[in-house]
């Protein structure tokens, strides 16, 4: 937002979607070597929606701290969590273990 000038919240989220289409998903993302809008479209039928209401950390789960690239170290292991799960550097999530399967809630 440097160098621009303000006007308004309409303006502000008008301009920060248009980046977001010509920029941020828009371009080729080096990490994957692909367009993060295409990668997006591909993988929407796998998404599903979140019912029900968040509940507290169960006692069998575990803290692990944030880094700042969004992953955790689990196991000697790198496993990635939701991209912007990191805050700062007390940022932390709750890891269960399930049927070979890693479950996370923040923490």
């Amino acid at each position: 937002m440097k160098g621009r000038t303000f006007t308004d919240i309409q303006n502000l989220n008008a301009e920060g979607v248009t980046w977001l289409e010509r920029t941020g998903n828009g371009s080729l993302y080096h990490g994957i070597h692909r367009i993060p809008a295409d990668v997006f479209e591909q993988e929407r039928s796998y998404l599903i929606p979140y019912v029900g209401i968040p509940t507290a950390p169960k006692d069998e789960m575990r803290e692990y701290k944030v880094r700042k690239d969004n992953t955790i170290n689990y196991r000697c292991c790198y496993y990635t969590v939701p991209t912007g799960s990191y805050i700062n550097r007390s940022t932390t999530v709750f890891v269960e273990e399930r049927m070979q399967m890693l479950t996370c809630g923040e923490g």
